[in-house]
């Protein structure tokens, strides 16, 4: 996410938030739609076979057989019994979801409150470019593990 981050910070830079919007969309969001309706009839198709062959405590049902009861329209995604979840593409989700969250952010706060952005702007240099980073950075991510430790799972 960190290293996400700042690439998008310098494709803002470079060459503004339009192409960012632009860019991100065609590398992160396209590929995660077209992956995610991919992957969900594989992914529930696995499952659900493989809970059938560890329940099958006879034996008695041959692989063949297990296949052709697991092929149903439940597998298809919007149109099963499951509601959606992103799977192995969780990573991409978060990403996407940061991306729609910070980029509208970032860019009204820069248009509308220029002296707001340039606090921050001074604020990440303090951190990232003075000795404190060696204690400010590790704070941080220690302050998020026990958010993450406190909850057991992730906040979304």
């Amino acid at each position: 996410m960190l290293l996400a981050g700042f690439f998008a910070a310098l494709l803002m830079e470079k060459k503004g938030t339009g192409h960012l919007v632009k860019n991100r969309a065609q590398r992160i969001l396209i590929p995660l739609i077209l992956f995610w309706f991919l992957l969900w009839p594989i992914d529930r198709f696995a499952w659900s076979t493989g809970k059938v062959v560890m329940l099958d405590e006879s034996n008695a049902t041959t692989l063949l057989e297990i296949l052709r009861n697991n092929l149903s329209w439940d597998h298809l995604l919007l149109i099963g019994n499951t509601g959606p979840h992103t799977m192995h593409l969780w990573f991409i989700h978060y990403l996407v979801i940061f991306y729609f969250v910070s980029i509208p952010v970032i860019h009204f706060v820069k248009i509308k409150i220029p002296s707001v952005a340039g606090f921050l702007n001074r604020s990440l240099d303090y951190v990232f470019l003075t000795r404190a980073k060696v204690l400010i950075i590790p704070a941080l991510i220690l302050l998020s593990f026990f958010d993450l430790k406190k909850r057991g799972q992730f906040p979304f």
